[in-house]
């Protein structure tokens, strides 16, 4: 899937980060960030080098509203 509001990278100690990325919204909850969120989940699911994920959010925006 083409990610268009959200981000993630594997740190090589097994930490994947996942950030909102929607910076003009304030990063709220849409379809589309529901659906990059699950396919990233699936894809760091089948990853086992993966040992723990952490959420974050661009920095040019509030968390959520």
């Amino acid at each position: 899937m083409d990610l268009k509001v959200t981000r993630y990278e594997i740190a090589a100690d097994g930490v994947a980060t996942v950030w909102l990325h929607r910076p003009g919204r304030g990063n709220s909850w849409s379809g589309r960030m529901n659906a990059e969120l699950r396919s990233i989940m699936a894809t760091l699911d089948l990853d086992p080098a993966v040992r723990a994920i952490v959420f974050g959010r661009d920095r040019q925006a509030p968390a959520l509203y």
